[in-house]
């Protein structure tokens, strides 16, 4: 009788733990950091626009290097990610 308690006992805390976990992730998650927006002002007209073009190049490099730099931050496990 102890026995069929005891697997019984064992079942119930291994369904448990499996719902807990396959829910666990929606229910734990952090909620998403807000977008954060930067402008800029720059010539694109007028006697200065080659300078404001590269400057707008430039702006446009720095994102991308950011967003890859972001997607490689996301790929570390948790207990090395940065907080």
């Amino acid at each position: 009788m102890k026995r069929r308690f005891a697997s019984m006992s064992l079942r119930i805390i291994v369904a448990t733990l499996m719902v807990v976990c396959s829910v666990g992730g929606s229910i734990f998650a952090a909620p998403p950091a807000p977008a954060v927006k930067i402008g800029v002002i720059f010539p694109l007209t007028g006697a200065a626009a080659a300078t404001g073009v590269k400057l707008k190049y430039a702006v446009e490099v720095a994102q991308e290097f950011a967003a890859i730099q972001l997607a490689a931050l996301r790929c570390l496990p948790p207990c090395l990610s940065r907080k």
